[in-house]
């Protein structure tokens, strides 16, 4: 008899084997321990085995990898970095287990459920089709330190929209470039997150007209147009794991600022994630959106990892990027969002902006409008921080 097996069945063989590896890690734990006697000699089998436990915990959930890194230390027990016995900070029990299985808390909460798309359009080309069988399985709920609605830094408001009297900032450092080769470098570590009409799959697609390889196209080639030497990295960092994302857009804004050293400014442009039933949905509608000479324009936000090593670098650099916005496109901006937690790969240079272009309650045409704006605010910004 032909059996389909669903979702849930696999979620629940997944449980289990995860199940089974605590289990071998508790039993090898118990048969190979690192002493902390530093002089002792320790057998290769028994470093190899502790290596592999913890290179496969780091690899395989996000949340770990992120506090192994942050503190760098070491231990004689697998458990005691479960644990966070040696951690400033303890390791959230529930962030853990949603990072190593997102599926699961997405049926369990019943927020992030996948349409089976019975009604789908039948004309859809194979190649859609594809797509969006493949991200069903691979894209079911937003980054768990990014879904986090963080908290809104108060602005003074008071400011002239005179974009002649713009200043020059007296808190960020002046930067030397060779205007003649790119200085300014766009990616995106979450390149499927989409915008209405794509609704499937969360929002997320891999149809480049509808989604951030778009938006961050429109900026690189309004900013070129206008002098400002740019280039745009339209790599996936969110497929074919949506929980490594920020680890594999960390190798290649990396690699490329030491392949490129003239490279000083990073902007990681995404959207917003807005769920259907959020109890801020109504807010956020009224907010997504302004319109700037009478045309619709979705609405942007700065977003902060507060865990970065120069936290207070990239705050003045957003907070001036804001104050830019504010005088030229009043309104525009809604504000610099402090995340409870995170890094966002801004550690890589002070002049880093993690930029979210509307969200998705707004269409493609309302956040190509906005990039086109958001890519002027990011030139004067640029003549007025760049050193002669």
């Amino acid at each position: 008899m032909n059996t389909k097996r669903t979702r849930t069945d696999y979620i629940l063989y997944a449980f289990f084997l995860m199940l089974i590896f605590f289990i071998g890690a508790s039993i090898i734990n118990n048969l190979f321990v690192i002493s902390d006697n530093k002089s002792e000699e320790i057998s290769p089998k028994t470093v190899k085995t502790s290596d592999l436990i913890i290179d496969l915990f780091s690899k395989s959930n996000s949340w770990f990898k992120y506090y192994l890194e942050k503190e760098n230390k070491e231990s004689s027990s697998i458990y005691e970095y479960v644990r966070g016995k040696y951690f400033n900070v303890s390791i959230d029990i529930n962030n853990f287990v949603k990072s190593q299985f997102p599926a699961l808390f997405s049926l369990a909460n019943d927020k992030f459920t996948v349409s089976d798309n019975k009604g789908e359009d039948k004309s859809k080309s194979q190649e859609e089709k594809t797509n969006a069988e493949t991200l069903e399985d691979l894209i079911l709920i937003e980054d768990e330190l990014e879904k986090e609605e963080g908290k809104l830094m108060e602005e003074d408001s008071s400011a002239s929209v005179d974009v002649s009297k713009i200043s020059k900032p007296s808190n960020i450092n002046p930067i030397k470039v060779d205007k003649s080769k790119p200085y300014i470098v766009i990616y995106h570590t979450h390149g499927t997150e989409g915008y209405l009409p794509i609704k499937e799959n969360q929002y997320h697609t891999t149809e480049r007209k509808y989604n951030m390889l778009t938006i961050g196209d429109v900026m690189y080639e309004t900013l070129n147009k206008d002098g400002y030497n740019t280039i745009h990295i339209d790599t996936y960092h969110d497929i074919p794991s949506y929980g490594q994302s920020y680890s594999r857009s960390l190798k290649t804004i990396t690699s490329k600022l030491k392949e490129e050293p003239n490279l000083k400014v990073v902007f990681d442009v995404h959207r917003d994630g807005v769920s259907e039933d959020a109890a801020y949905i109504d807010k956020a509608k009224s907010e997504a959106k302004v319109k700037v000479n009478g045309e619709d324009v979705a609405t942007f936000s700065l977003v902060i990892g507060p865990d970065s090593p120069n936290v207070k670098e990239v705050t003045e650099f957003a907070k001036y990027i804001k104050n830019v916005s504010d005088k030229m496109y009043p309104g525009l901006c809604k504000g610099i969002i402090i995340k409870p937690t995170g890094r966002f790969n801004q550690f890589v240079t002070n002049y880093y902006a993690l930029i979210e272009v509307g969200s998705n309650l707004n269409t493609i045409d309302e956040a190509k409008a906005s990039s086109k704006l958001i890519a002027k605010i990011i030139g004067v910004v640029m003549s007025n921080i760049i050193s002669e």
